[in-house]
């Protein structure tokens, strides 16, 4: 299971509206839900960190978005590095 998944576009802007569709079907999608419960409460402010450019999972897997031109080295969360 993936710890830290980096979603790289053109723009960081781009990149997040990715990352705000994938948080959609982690939080509607009722068939995801039923396969793998819970990953993102409903309300925003119940969930750690849970922007447009980044969320973290109750599992604490951290989704994050970045454009091309952004700083990549170095990323971290606690002692993950991307691995996807």
């Amino acid at each position: 299971h993936k710890r830290y998944i980096v979603e790289i576009s053109e723009t960081t802007d781009v990149a997040g509206d990715f990352i705000q569709w994938a948080r959609n079907q982690l939080v509607f999608n009722q068939k995801l839900r039923e396969d793998f419960g819970e990953l993102l409460h409903e309300k925003k402010s119940l969930n750690g960190t849970d922007n447009k450019y980044e969320f973290v999972t109750t599992t604490g897997t951290k989704v994050e978005a970045k454009g091309m031109g952004t700083q990549m080295r170095g990323l971290r969360h606690g002692s993950a590095r991307p691995d996807l």
